[in-house]
């Protein structure tokens, strides 16, 4: 799984190199291909790269420029996800810290328990972690906000429907006991059971 990964990666620098190189060296076209035969057992195959020429020449702030773009996209573009090992699977969890102050009074233990029953377990039935914690926050006034909260852990497939689910649960919370806003952190996973 592993060399797998590392050979898509080493792939996408290699294509990213490449278009660097047409954009500064003034090829009109290229291609890349894989090598027939490995150099060895314990090295990858090799691309070999063919370059037309062009008529005119690129000039070299284009590319430059061109080459560290393309450096910078190919490195964003590996950054998809955690390489999870065998025996794990990718997730997304998502930690929301929901404050408990609302006019007139805070949100109790009995509604923070009714809140976790009607909307969070049919959304996410697989499981959830909740616990209780107090922190501190700036407000829109921009006065520093001082309270009790509670903070609850979804772990969960990375899909457009858990995300959805989540937003939802976001948006329910603020509505119901009136809030300004719910903290989300979002962070990929390697999970197994």
């Amino acid at each position: 799984m592993y060399k797998k990964q590392l050979s898509l990666l080493r792939n996408s620098f290699v294509c990213g190199f490449c278009a660097s190189l047409f954009l500064f060296s003034g090829c009109q076209s290229f291609s890349a291909q894989q090598a027939t035969a490995p150099r060895s057992r314990s090295r990858p195959p090799h691309l070999i790269v063919t370059c037309v020429r062009s008529t005119t020449a690129v000039s070299w702030f284009r590319g430059l420029f061109a080459a560290l773009a393309t450096a910078v996209l190919t490195a964003c573009a590996s950054l998809g996800g955690p390489a999870c090992p065998d025996g794990h699977s990718a997730a997304v969890q998502d930690l929301l810290y929901f404050g408990v102050d609302k006019p007139g009074g805070q949100v109790n233990s009995e509604e923070w328990a009714q809140f976790l029953s009607d909307s969070v377990t049919p959304r996410f039935p697989a499981g959830l972690t909740a616990w209780q914690a107090s922190g501190q926050w700036r407000s829109a006034a921009g006065t520093v906000v001082q309270e009790s909260s509670y903070v609850l852990s979804l772990v969960h497939p990375h899909s457009t429907e858990a995300d959805a689910s989540v937003q939802a649960l976001v948006n329910t919370y603020k509505s119901r006991f009136q809030q300004e806003a719910v903290l989300r952190v979002r962070t990929q996973a390697c999970v197994s059971l």
